[in-house]
């Protein structure tokens, strides 16, 4: 069960609204551990990365109101002349720039908490006609292939797709937090960019 919830918070991370809500069961950060466990910092790592993203998700959720665009899309959206996105089912754009591999498989543990013994990897696909720029270590790819790149517990699979502009912010720890040092902005090269 943590394995399952901290890559389902993982993608969660990503979607428009991030709220960790149901029934029964506690799903507060403490339940899964402590600081200095692999659940636990996973979590924690993921609800960074969700307010490191804030100034992106904002402007994403502007242009929703003021351009009739979505925050969240299928490949084939953006893609259209790829044939290859209309295969792919874990994958998804978040925004125009940021591509999402959700990680569908357990790899630290299967049912019953039997230990697995596998690489923690995980294939994406990264859509052709531009260069795509994996978030955790800015290794630049061409588009138009399939890609493993390591997905230990504490890592979702993203890109940014390359003549991007991310805006982001440090140290935020609730959404309407005003960051106390100026945005950070991000510039993966490799095609023209401008950020409105």
């Amino acid at each position: 069960y943590c394995e399952l919830y901290t890559r389902w918070l993982q993608m969660g991370a990503f979607l428009p609204m991030f709220r960790s809500h149901g029934t029964d069961t506690p799903r507060e950060i403490w339940n899964f551990g402590e600081k200095g466990t692999m659940f636990y910092d996973a979590i924690e790592k993921t609800i960074g990365l969700r307010y490191h993203l804030m100034p992106y998700i904002y402007s994403l959720a502007g242009a929703v109101r003021l351009k009739d665009q979505t925050i969240m899309r299928s490949l084939l959206f953006d893609f259209p002349e790829d044939p290859e996105v209309r295969k792919i089912q874990n994958q998804f754009m978040f925004g125009p720039s940021v591509l999402v591999c959700a990680v569908t498989e357990p790899m630290y543990y299967e049912a019953e908490s039997r230990e697995l013994q596998r690489e923690k990897k995980w294939t994406c696909y990264l859509p052709a006609g531009q260069g795509w720029y994996d978030y955790w270590t800015n290794t630049r790819y061409d588009g138009g292939q399939y890609v493993t790149v390591d997905a230990p517990m504490d890592r979702i699979p993203i890109f940014a797709k390359a003549g991007s502009i991310i805006p982001t912010a440090e140290g935020l720890q609730y959404a309407s937090q005003k960051p106390k040092q100026p945005l950070k902005l991000y510039v993966y090269p490799g095609a023209d960019a401008a950020f409105k």
